[in-house]
């Protein structure tokens, strides 16, 4: 007995090729709709600021004439975030010329008078643009610093200015002179509300350097022709 056959109409076959395509497209745009949730701090960037006298981003990348047990440091600005809930900073330098200095270093500049930089200076305090913040996940050994701070509660921070995001501080040790540089690698990545990570690149902040070389990212060129 041959086997039984079954028309397929016109009809029925483009129904079934309209319920194909359909499924596609929801596919496609739950998968768009996903990638584009992600997208976010795209703009953002950082720089650091060597003047820690004034309150706010003023910039230097550079301190010379640095000797024995002397402080140096710099503040971390972020610019131009759309979500930002927390970040991570990691620092690295040659911890046979300098340490991590715990008093000073942090998610906010406290005020007080100290020696850093090569002079007498007074901080004036600021905040972290987060505002209050839980720092999590800290490693601090030789030559290398990490932390994860995360804002506690509150929205994200929508901002196009620059906002401090961390002070970092080291003490040249007993040994180092003049005569000796190294630098201060700084990277920093930005999450937002659901964790999506948005690495900013790297920063060095020069010691006793002759050399300043330049390390934009694309964030900080595109920003020459939008401010």
């Amino acid at each position: 007995m041959a086997p039984a056959r079954f028309n397929v109409t016109e009809e029925e076959d483009y129904m079934k090729r309209a319920f194909v395509v359909t499924l596609s497209l929801i596919f496609a745009l739950t998968l768009a709709t996903a990638s584009f949730a992600q997208l976010t701090n795209q703009s953002a960037y950082f720089m650091v600021d060597s003047v820690l006298g004034e309150p706010g981003f003023q910039g230097g990348a550079l301190v010379e004439s640095i000797g024995v047990s002397q402080q140096i440091g710099f503040g971390v600005y972020v610019k131009n975030v759309d979500q930002l809930r927390g970040y991570e900073i990691d620092v690295t330098w040659d911890g046979t010329k300098a340490t991590w200095r715990g008093a000073y270093s942090g998610t906010a500049i406290e005020a007080d008078t100290i020696n850093i930089n090569g002079a007498d200076t007074d901080l004036t305090g600021e905040a972290n643009c987060l505002g209050s913040v839980a720092p999590l996940g800290e490693i601090n050994e030789p030559g290398h610093y990490y932390i994860n701070p995360s804002k506690l509660g509150g929205d994200a921070l929508v901002s196009t200015e620059f906002g401090l995001l961390f002070i970092v501080v080291l003490r040249t040790t007993a040994e180092f002179t003049v005569g000796e540089s190294f630098d201060i690698e700084t990277d920093i990545t930005v999450l937002d509300n659901g964790g999506n990570k948005k690495p900013l690149g790297r920063r060095l902040f020069h010691v006793n350097s002759t050399a300043v070389q330049k390390d934009a990212t694309w964030g900080e060129i595109k920003s020459q022709f939008k401010d």
